[in-house]
């Protein structure tokens, strides 16, 4: 026969030891606070706060005609948080508040803080004797909401209209904020696609066209057919005017335009965007006048919290379906962390990187090396080599000279992009380097491939910067000279072939 089993006995603490919970837990229900030691305490703390803290108060109005139980609910940045709050509530509303249950291991301590309002709890289980003394503490308190029939779907309701609010206090003291609602500035296929992406990553995003009548179109066909047919807008993305979209209240601004027409967009719309959003840049090539990186130039003009840029071997159509990968730029670990997170819901594989200066640098390398490789390839494929690999190596010291890595232009934004663009029979860069090595003036292409070409743009740019580096770029001056129309196709590639040859000399 087993013995008969024996009632377990009474659960102790660690810590304190049963008996002494149950008493400060005891003291807690019949007393709530000593009222003695609790106002004087107040007097002590309150001008210490505001002497050395330079303590203010923000909001006790609310709490007007409130007679009720009431919860107050810490962001507990400081173990200062109980006493800062109870010295700046009202005198008449003495509050009573958790603490971890290691504190009144001294007896003295935890007699003194039981007094002033404190009860213990213990951490890292279900302490219920701690939820019943909170439960009895609102009832002295008064009238105190209650449902007789909580549900799960209850507790969501409850949650979503409580956790805004504490979202946006969170904000206010200082803490991140986190990512909501999104205007895409430019409705090309990349700017398409990216609202697609970021709805799709669970922000309401607003898209923004140049023209009302280009967004009631948008609008209406709930699609881009220009510029990306086949792809539906999700019901998250609203289509506007972009000068129509209230910028201050967004918490993500991504600008997808040329090169060329950033200083404008900028100018227009830089004042409007609020100095707690993030801004994300699609635009790959060089800012004019200076030849500036689109974050360098956005950094310097609009107050925002932080920059990222995007880059990597990604067709607009492509990133819409899901099926590319990126890599996402940014020396703001926080807001890598955010958009990484983004771009993975949506279904993308996200590379994160530090170095945003490689990052753009090598979307500007592969728009010059692709448009050079399309212009010298109607003079043999070696030709094309030749032209691609000096336009890449010029960009590539240009980059690391300004403080770029390698290892990004090995990767998804440097190689991986490069071969993406030459591969891709819709390319604009390689369309436009097309017509270029077949003898089209550069001003005349850009109407004929229906939109701008990068390459075209950043070229002459890139080559200006460079030779302000001293840096010596034989490829980029010679590729300057040909779209600018100095020579011709066959005398830049023959002059590509000298400086190959010198190069080996060397």
């Amino acid at each position: 026969m087993q013995p008969p089993r024996r009632s377990a006995p009474p659960r102790t603490d660690a810590v304190i030891g049963e008996e002494r919970f149950q008493r400060y837990h005891a003291y807690a229900r019949e007393h709530g606070v000593n009222r003695f030691l609790y106002m004087l305490a107040r007097l002590i703390l309150q001008p210490v706060f505001l002497v050395w803290f330079r303590w203010s108060r923000t909001g006790r109005e609310h709490l007007r005609g409130i007679t009720g139980g009431l919860i107050v609910a810490s962001n507990h940045r400081s173990f200062l948080d109980p006493f800062v709050i109870g010295a700046t509530l009202p005198w008449r509303r003495p509050m009573q508040y958790v603490a971890k249950v290691e504190l009144f291991e001294r007896r003295w301590q935890g007699w003194l803080l039981s007094r002033v309002g404190a009860f213990p709890i213990r951490r890292g289980q279900s302490d219920d004797t701690a939820m019943q003394t909170a439960r009895l503490a609102l009832e002295r308190g008064g009238t105190v909401p209650r449902t007789e029939h909580p549900s799960p779907g209850l507790a969501a309701t409850v949650t979503d209209r409580i956790w805004p609010n504490i979202e946006l206090q969170w904000e206010w003291l200082g803490g991140l904020p986190p990512l909501r609602k999104a205007a895409v500035i430019g409705a090309g296929s990349w700017g398409t696609a990216m609202a697609v992406l970021l709805a799709r990553g669970g922000l309401d995003v607003q898209l923004g066209t140049r023209s009302q009548e280009k967004a009631e179109e948008i609008a209406a066909k709930r699609g881009n057919p220009r510029y990306l047919p086949g792809v539906a807008l999700p019901e998250a993305v609203a289509v506007k005017r972009a000068t129509d979209i209230e910028l201050a209240g967004v918490d993500l601004v991504c600008l997808a335009v040329p090169s060329t027409a950033l200083p404008t967009v900028v100018g227009s719309l830089g004042d409007r965007v609020g100095s707690r959003a993030a801004v994300l840049m699609l635009t790959k090539g060089l800012v004019r006048p200076l030849g500036q990186l689109p974050s360098d130039y956005v950094g310097e003009r609009i107050r925002t919290r932080a920059i990222a840029s995007l880059g990597g071997p990604a067709h607009a159509r492509e990133a819409a379906a899901g099926m590319a990968a990126l890599v996402l730029g940014s020396t703001d670990a926080d807001l890598r962390a955010q958009l990484g997170e983004v771009f993975d819901r949506a279904g993308l594989v996200c590379e994160r990187s530090a170095d945003v200066v490689g990052v753009e640098m090598a979307g500007v390398a592969k728009n010059a090396a692709a448009l050079a490789a399309a212009a010298a390839e109607p003079h043999g494929l070696n030709a094309a080599g030749i032209a691609a690999a000096t336009i890449w190596r010029e960009c590539v010291d240009y980059a690391i000279a300004g403080g770029a890595q390698l290892e990004t232009f090995t990767g998804l934004a440097g190689v991986g992009d490069l071969t993406a663009t030459v591969l891709a029979p819709g390319s604009r860069n390689r369309r436009a380097g097309g017509l270029l090595g077949g003898g089209m003036p550069a001003e005349q292409i850009p109407g004929k491939i229906g939109q701008a070409s990068e390459g075209l743009d950043s070229v002459p740019l890139i080559a200006e910067s460079v030779a302000r580096a001293g840096i010596d770029a034989p490829g980029l001056d010679g590729l300057t000279a040909l779209i600018e129309g100095s020579i011709e196709p066959g005398e830049w590639v023959a002059g590509l072939r000298r400086a190959e040859r010198a190069r080996r000399a060397a």
